[in-house]
């Protein structure tokens, strides 16, 4: 069963029993109540999880993907099958590149897209350094904030890697853009 998700009562949803569920996908959204998603223990199939959010709002002075939302679904009990993760548009940096290795996720996953992030060399290297990095089958880190240096930390696993496209942005640098940051604005994409 494949599920996808627009606009709606998605903490309600969340929260149904949802035994058959193998796919997920969350776009264009710009609420995740991924927490909501991690406790529900009728998931232990779901094999594919992808959000993309809404680009940033105007006035909104936050990401709509957070490292609450990434450190839920990487520490639930309920995911034994999650095998494909896809968080675009995050605000969680080098901080979540340190919950996937310290929450163990990378043993059972074999795709992990963090697109269009803030993740730096010190992310990119603490990834690199994790044994189980070379279970991915892809590891997707376009457009974030790393330097040749971080990119050639991670080619240098063997794992194939997307890493085009890097940035400068740092979420600590938002209230010196007035709220706003340009790679939060990479949303609404099909």
């Amino acid at each position: 069963v494949v599920l996808v998700c627009v606009r709606g009562e998605r903490p309600a949803l969340f929260a149904l029993p949802l035994p058959n569920l193998r796919v997920l996908r969350m776009d264009h959204e710009t609420d995740y109540p991924l927490e909501v998603l991690a406790a529900n223990p009728s998931l232990g199939r779901l094999t594919h999880l992808l959000a993309h959010p809404h680009a940033q709002r105007p006035g909104d002075d936050r990401g709509y993907i957070r490292l609450e939302h990434l450190r839920a679904i990487c520490r639930s009990p309920h995911l034994p099958s999650l095998r494909h993760l896809r968080l675009s548009l995050t605000v969680f940096g080098d901080d979540g590149a340190e919950e996937v290795v310290s929450s163990g996720v990378l043993k059972r996953l074999n795709v992990l897209e963090l697109a269009y992030g803030c993740m730096r060399d010190a992310g990119a290297r603490r990834l690199a350094a994790c044994p189980d990095l070379k279970n991915l089958t892809l590891l997707d880190l376009e457009a974030n904030a790393l330097t040749e240096a971080g990119v050639a930390a991670l080619e240098a696993t063997g794992v194939s890697c997307r890493c085009a496209a890097q940035h400068g942005e740092h979420p600590d640098a938002i209230e010196e853009n007035g709220g706003w940051l340009e790679y939060l604005s990479n949303g609404d994409w099909e």
